[in-house]
């Protein structure tokens, strides 16, 4: 009887510990994740919440990310820093905030290299695949690297026909290589917050922006600006990273789903989005006799050209720097280019 109860009794225990292994494979995963915009950002609503829907659902209820929009996990430059230290799980970063920190990765803000956010953020990834962005991420699991659509000039009552028409003129920067090209090319690249920027040309502090279309109404300048001076002068990097301890505790089967569902995929997807956007603010402007769409000729775009070359050759320097290899990563985003 004794040793019957003996063995009922570890029966149990056994019984009792597969069960809890089950119940630990099965529990739930919750992921908080910061975003950089208000909640009805087009981005959140027609992909990252999406993204995060089906994720749930493809995982049968046990992984659920919370994203939760600007403001409640505090300021978006110090996304970076949450995720590194686990305070949150995941977010959207703009490299932007972390000035020096991806000297590599500013090779794709570079101007002249694509032509659509989609192109440049298969890129912005294959280039990390390959390893030609160094330990960039090394601290991080990325989830997804994308790119905005390449910016143009945008000006009010002052349009750009040739390069002598940007000498004097103040425009708003989104980010460092923006404001060297900008600087480059003879105009002042001067930085501000967004919000603040309607008010700055109204006042004529600027005399534009370098900005994408369908970022024109959501920031108030529709009313201010009259020029579209379609020449482009690089874009800005965003990325979806996550903690990369959080990554690595979780079971291989929502690693691998997260995976199915990040990477290439997700980049093209954001970037695609960006496209979609723009083309949708183009027509809609292109509708409309307030604005003026200047197209730069040949010798403009030349001109552009021989003066942006020691943006190019800044960056190539502060890369050799960081320990990379500029002159192959140039040569595998043209290899991308078909060029």
């Amino acid at each position: 009887m004794k040793l019957q109860s003996i063995a009922t009794a570890c029966l149990g225990l056994a019984a009792g510990a597969l069960l809890f292994g089950t119940s630990a494979q099965a529990q739930d995963v919750r992921l908080r994740f910061a975003a950089p915009v208000p909640e009805r950002h087009w981005i959140l609503q027609n992909d990252l919440f999406p993204w995060a829907k089906k994720l749930e659902a493809e995982s049968g209820g046990r992984l659920a990310i919370d994203i939760q929009p600007v403001g409640v996990f505090g300021t978006p430059d110090k996304y970076l820093e949450l995720v590194e230290s686990g305070v949150i799980d995941a977010a959207w970063f703009v490299p932007g905030y972390a000035p020096g920190q991806y000297p590599l990765t500013t090779a794709v803000e570079l101007p002249f290299l694509f032509d659509t956010a989609a192109h440049a953020s298969t890129t912005f990834w294959t280039l990390y695949e390959d390893g030609l962005l160094g330990d960039e991420y090394a601290d991080v699991k990325p989830l997804a690297l994308w790119m905005n659509v390449p910016y143009i000039i945008m000006t009010k009552n002052h349009p750009v026909k040739e390069l002598s028409d940007l000498d004097g003129l103040k425009l708003r920067a989104s980010g460092r290589m923006v404001g060297s090209v900008l600087e480059a090319i003879g105009a002042t690249g001067v930085g501000m917050p967004a919000s603040e920027m309607a008010e700055a040309i109204r006042l004529g502090v600027l005399n534009g922006t370098a900005f994408s279309h369908e970022a024109v109404e959501p920031f108030g300048i529709a009313d201010q600006i009259t020029d579209f001076n379609e020449i482009p002068v690089g874009s800005i990097t965003h990325i979806v990273i996550m903690n990369k301890d959080k990554y690595e505790s979780l079971p291989d089967d929502l690693k691998a789903l997260i995976d199915e569902n990040s990477g290439l995929v997700l980049s093209e997807q954001l970037g695609r989005s960006y496209d979609t956007a723009d083309a949708h603010a183009r027509e809609k402007y292109a509708g409309n006799d307030q604005y003026t769409t200047n197209e730069p000729s040949e010798a403009l775009m030349s001109d552009l050209e021989t003066a942006v070359a020691p943006v190019v050759e800044s960056w190539k320097e502060e890369a050799r720097a960081a320990g990379g290899d500029p002159d192959a990563i140039l040569a595998r985003i043209k290899e991308l280019n078909g060029e």
